[in-house]
């Protein structure tokens, strides 16, 4: 009984499934600090592994229960941060042990999506048509200011 059940157990687990487990996670490659970042599917921590040496060493895994599911990452290449937003928070780490520097709560009621860090570490998110800041000091995303674009500026 046995080994006629074999070959089925075997094609089972050789078969080549369609895609693989962890390719519905995020993956953020940084070549000029050779970083990966990793994100499991619908993860809350972020793996920060280095591939500078001959083998791949982890240098942080990223958590923070307040910030909930990892919706974008970014590094900021100067510094060496990374920046984590979540669904419930944006955190900035040092990336060398994982220690959170800051933390800014998401407003009530707003869903964020994407992420833009500056070189000099300002981080703007945004969702939808809203833009918010994380200023260094305040508990939450504050509201980005406008900027008056050229069409408009000129008709008032």
């Amino acid at each position: 009984m046995l080994k006629s059940c074999l070959p089925l157990v075997l094609a089972v687990l050789l078969w080549p499934w369609p895609e693989p487990v962890w390719a519905a996670g995020m993956r953020v490659d940084v070549p000029e600090l050779n970083w990966i970042l990793m994100v499991p599917p619908g993860g809350a921590e972020v793996q920060v592994l280095d591939l500078a040496r001959q083998a791949i060493t982890p240098l942080a895994t990223l958590r923070n229960k307040a910030r909930g599911g990892v919706v974008a990452v970014q590094v900021q290449r100067e510094t060496r941060q990374v920046w984590v937003l979540g669904e419930r928070g944006l955190d900035v780490y040092e990336p060398y042990g994982g220690r959170l520097l800051a933390h800014w709560k998401v407003p009530e009621g707003v869903r964020l999506a994407r992420l833009d860090v500056t070189g000099c570490g300002r981080a703007r998110v945004s969702g939808g048509v809203r833009s918010f800041e994380a200023v260094p000091g305040a508990a939450f995303l504050t509201p980005a200011a406008q900027s008056l674009s050229v069409a408009r500026g000129s008709q008032e």
